[in-house]
């Protein structure tokens, strides 16, 4: 579990990102963290896709 800040000025509130899976073979690609609250994209991450 990671904590996460939303980065828009407007928010700033924490929240919890919970990473699932890892280590999947496939495609590579960066998906977009976004606040729960305000939809800002706080942040971008590698992940596997299927």
């Amino acid at each position: 579990m990671e904590i996460d800040k939303c980065t828009n000025e407007k928010c700033l509130k924490e929240f919890q990102v919970h990473p699932i899976g890892g280590g999947v073979p496939g495609g590579k690609e960066k998906e977009p963290i976004d606040c729960p609250y305000c939809g800002t994209t706080v942040r971008t991450e590698m992940t596997s896709t299927m």
